[in-house]
């Protein structure tokens, strides 16, 4: 069944070293748009989320937010630069001795001074974070994907009624074309008549206007692509593909068949039906572009 192109998931790993958790929400677009947002510390993997995501997903706009925490206390490492705070004594006690003042430099004031200590953050094992951000990913993905499909299927529902009622209506038209001609045919013969004296009606050259004009309003080929494209728009919406690209296509195609139809057969009843059969493509090419 066709997907749709908006939804939302959300996943999570608990550990061991990392918790990650990740927020996807997809929308309509006519290209695959990924945009990742990571931490700082995860920033190197933003690449392999974009892979991730691509490798399950053909349109949309597709959102990924991750956050990443560690999922245990991490050992902290404070540097103290020895040679900038010896420096930094040195100076201090010069200044002293010079305007002769009077006290001790306390390390405390030493800890304030720019530099002397530094706080560095533990190195980032990349593979191991990828491995719990992986899980999380999975999981928002699996839920984005299953609000896409249950969407798709309503989607496809209506799409799938309004595919019948086009073609029940091309039917109706393919019944009324050979009246067409039939009632061109009495209406020139009633005309002729009335304009002719009695009996100096031309049977042969009646009839080969009537021919002209039944090759000139024959729309047997628009009719049978019509229906080929009807039929391709039922197996696309089965499929498990993305689909809807071939679905504006198809719809670009009926529209055009169904125009020359309505242009061909000059009649009130056919142009009435052509007119419904474009009011139900337009509604099928609305739905369309919510189809991924």
């Amino acid at each position: 069944m066709a997907r749709s192109m908006t939804g939302y998931g959300k996943g999570e790993s608990p550990g061991p070293r990392y918790r990650a958790r990740a927020e996807i929400r997809s929308t309509n677009h006519r290209y695959c748009d990924i945009a990742p947002r990571l931490p700082r510390r995860a920033a190197a993997l933003e690449d392999r989320v974009r892979r991730f995501v691509q490798s399950r997903v053909e349109r949309g706009r597709i959102d990924v937010f991750v956050d990443v925490e560690d999922a245990e206390d991490v050992p902290k490492q404070v540097i103290v630069d020895k040679g900038l705070a010896l420096a930094y004594y040195s100076a201090l006690k010069d200044m002293q001795r010079e305007l002769g003042l009077s006290g001790d430099v306390e390390v405390s004031l030493l800890a304030t001074l720019p530099g002397i200590l530094e706080h560095r953050e533990h190195e980032e094992d990349i593979e191991v974070l990828w491995r719990s951000l992986g899980i999380a990913l999975d999981g928002a993905m699996q839920s984005l994907l299953e609000m896409r499909e249950t969407e798709g299927e309503s989607l496809s529902a209506d799409i799938l009624a309004r595919v019948e009622s086009v073609g029940a209506c091309v039917l109706k038209i393919k019944a009324r074309a050979p009246l067409i001609v039939d009632y061109y045919k009495q209406k020139l013969d009633n005309r002729i008549r009335e304009m002719l004296p009695s009996g100096a009606l031309d049977e042969m050259r009646l009839a080969m206007e009537v021919a002209l004009y039944a090759d000139r309003v024959n729309i047997d080929e628009e009719i049978v692509r019509i229906s080929s494209h009807l039929e391709q728009m039922k197996a696309s919406l089965a499929s498990t593909q993305a689909v809807g690209r071939k679905m504006d296509f198809l719809i670009q195609e009926v529209n055009r068949e169904i125009n020359t139809i309505g242009s061909k057969a000059a009649d009130a009843e056919v142009g009435a039906l052509v007119v419904e059969v474009k009011s139900d493509l337009e509604k099928i090419r609305e739905q369309v572009q919510n189809i991924e």
